[in-house]
C-alpha cells in the first residue's frame, strides 16, 4: 500500500513539474509572438512644432578693436614700439571721463613673427602687431578713441561693432512669445489635420542674435577711411549711429500624437 502511495506522490510531483515547464515555455512563445506586436502598438508618435519671435533693439554697447603692422630687423626694437604705442594709447584713454571710458575696459596684446627669406631658411626681420581694443557706452566717445590711437601710432581700426551687453531680459520675453506661437501653431495645425495632441515630449530654443558691424576698414596712415562708398577723410567728424539690432529666437516643441 505504502509503495503504491509513493509511486502516486512521484507522478503527481512530475506532473507539476511539467505543468510548470509547460506554462514557462508556453509564456516565452507568446512572448516572442506578439511582444514585437506590442511593442509597435505602444510606440510613442511624434510631432514637432516650432514658434519664432522677433525684437528690435537699439545696442547699448560699442567695441572698437584697433591695431598697427610694424616691421624691422631687431624683436627687442619692435616690442618697444609696440609697449610705447599701447601704453601711451591706454594712458590717455584713462585720462578720459569713466563715464566714457573705463579702465577695465580696455584689453591690450601683441604678436611678434619672424621674417624669412624667400628661401625660408633665414630671418630678415620681424613683424609685430600690437592690439587694442576697447568697449564703451558712451558711443560719441568712438572718435575719440580712434583719434588717440592714431596720434600713438595704431593706425589701423579692423572693426568697430555694437551689440547689447545683457540680452537675457529681451530674451526671457521673446521665449515666452515664441513658446506661443509653437502652442498656436500645434493647435492649429492638430483642428486642420485632425491630429490629436499628447503631452509635450520635448523642448528646445535657439536663438539669433546678429551684430551691427561698422564694417569699414580704417587706414589712419594714410589718413583715410576706405569704405563701399568711397574715401573719406579721417579728420573729419563722424557720427556712429548703430541704430536698431534684431534679435530672434526660435523655440521647437514636441509632442507625442495619437
Amino acid at each position: 500500500m505504502s509503495d503504491i502511495v509513493k509511486q502516486i506522490f512521484v507522478f503527481s510531483v512530475k506532473s507539476l513539474l511539467l505543468l510548470v515547464l509547460l506554462t514557462i515555455f508556453t509564456a516565452i512563445g507568446v512572448f516572442i509572438i506578439i511582444e514585437p506586436a506590442v511593442s509597435k502598438l505602444a510606440t510613442v508618435h511624434e510631432f514637432s512644432v516650432d514658434g519664432l519671435a522677433k525684437k528690435n533693439i537699439t545696442p547699448d554697447i560699442a567695441y572698437v578693436e584697433i591695431s598697427a603692422i610694424l616691421t624691422g630687423t631687431n624683436a627687442g626694437d619692435l616690442k618697444k614700439q609696440a609697449d610705447k604705442a599701447l601704453t601711451q594709447t591706454v594712458n590717455e584713454l584713462k585720462s578720459l571721463s569713466s563715464s566714457q571710458i573705463k579702465e577695465e575696459e580696455i584689453k591690450t596684446n601683441y604678436s611678434l613673427s619672424p621674417k624669412y627669406d624667400n628661401l625660408g631658411q633665414n630671418i630678415i626681420g620681424y613683424t609685430t602687431t600690437p592690439r587694442l581694443e576697447v568697449k564703451t557706452h558712451d558711443f560719441t566717445a568712438i572718435d575719440k578713441v580712434i583719434e588717440i590711437a592714431q596720434k600713438n601710432g595704431l593706425n589701423l581700426v579692423n572693426n568697430v561693432y555694437f551689440t547689447i551687453e545683457d540680452p537675457v531680459a529681451a530674451k526671457e520675453q521673446l521665449r515666452e512669445e515664441a513658446i506661443l506661437a509653437a502652442k498656436t501653431k500645434a493647435e492649429k495645425i492638430s483642428a486642420e489635420s485632425g491630429l490629436k495632441l499628447g503631452k509635450l515630449l520635448n523642448i528646445s530654443e535657439s536663438t539669433y542674435q546678429p551684430y551691427y558691424s561698422n564694417n569699414r576698414s580704417y587706414d589712419m596712415l594714410a589718413n583715410s577711411v576706405t569704405s563701399n562708398a568711397g574715401t573719406t577723410p579721417v579728420n573729419e567728424t563722424s557720427t556712429f549711429n548703430p541704430g536698431e539690432t534684431e534679435i530672434q529666437m526660435t523655440v521647437y516643441l514636441t509632442y507625442a500624437i495619437y
